[in-house]
């Protein structure tokens, strides 16, 4: 789908939904799916998510959450393109 950067969060943000650690989320659609870094997707590498996209690795996300500004294009494929 194609969606657009609406809100971001900052370094401590923490899931109202889960009550996990979400550092830098980008959050693009108003029912709280962000693209985001997790603890546990860094440690398991087949852990999923619940519908956010995941990024494995924090120094990633900040970029992306510090070259990201509200309005930015997010594009979400099922699968990676080819």
């Amino acid at each position: 789908g194609k969606f657009k950067v609406i809100r971001k969060g900052g370094a401590n943000h923490i899931s109202t939904l889960y009550k996990v650690e979400m550092p830098w989320p980008l959050f693009f659609s108003t029912s709280g799916l962000a693209v985001h870094y997790s603890h546990e997707f860094a440690r398991l590498p087949n852990s999923g998510s619940h519908g956010c996209v995941g990024t494995r690795d924090m120094a990633t996300q900040k970029w992306l959450w510090n070259h990201s500004p509200i309005g930015t294009p997010v594009i979400v494929f099922d699968k990676a393109p080819i």
